[in-house]
């Protein structure tokens, strides 16, 4: 999902489909299917879950704590980082391929809106196992880790 340009209004891109459940602590998201990296590697719900436990794990090994990187925009918009008290994260499943459900410790009417902000760049897992994403500063190679889809028109999709 992405916002609507010029409004804060979501609407469908990379997640097509996004729903609380009632008591409004489980958020289900449908993905976008037949989307893939530019180096052939397939966008899915492992992706997903893959770029979320980077930004909330302290720990995850391609979090990169030890280059400085800290995500500090993470414990400040979901209260903590994966086993802190104060994190409305509490897990990430993946469903299948094209269905991811993060569970919160308290409902979050702005998850979604939160999740889909600018400053949480998406990174194929090969490319940051092979180092390519670095610290997620540099610009450069995050283009790298951009995502394209081609339509009927032939034209790229730049999620």
């Amino acid at each position: 999902m992405e916002f609507k340009p010029g409004t804060t209004d979501l609407q469908p891109a990379l997640a097509t489909e996004w729903k609380a459940s009632a008591d409004g602590k489980t958020w289900t998201f449908k993905l976008r299917q037949g989307v893939t990296f530019q180096d052939g590697t397939p966008f899915n719900a492992e992706a997903v879950k893959f770029n979320i436990d980077r930004w909330w794990d302290a720990n995850h090994p391609q979090g990169y704590r030890n280059a400085g990187k800290i995500y500090e925009i993470w414990s400040q918009v979901f209260g903590g980082f994966k086993g802190t008290p104060d994190s409305i994260v509490q897990s990430v499943t993946v469903v299948d391929a094209a269905t991811v459900q993060i569970d919160l410790k308290q409902p979050f009417a702005a998850f979604p809106n939160a999740i889909a902000a600018a400053w949480h760049p998406r990174f194929d897992r090969a490319i940051c196992d092979g180092g390519g994403c670095g610290n997620g500063t540099d610009r450069s190679q995050a283009a790298v880790c951009r995502l394209s889809q081609r339509d009927r028109g032939g034209l790229f999709w730049h999620g």
